[in-house]
């Protein structure tokens, strides 16, 4: 059984894991945006983003 990757229970095939977090309607391609989007924000904040 796999476990699922965004709740602290097992895999049930629900596909929310594969959806984009900026556009819900499409599937994640892994353009990167979401995490380009994330460290702007990190540095508006005074922050930035480990890697």
């Amino acid at each position: 059984m796999k476990q699922c990757v965004l709740e602290d229970k097992i895999c049930t095939h629900c596909g929310e894991c594969e959806k984009c977090d900026l556009d819900p309607n499409k599937v994640c391609d892994n353009c990167g945006k979401c995490i380009d989007a994330l460290n702007q924000t990190l540095i508006l904040m005074g922050l930035r983003l480990i890697r």
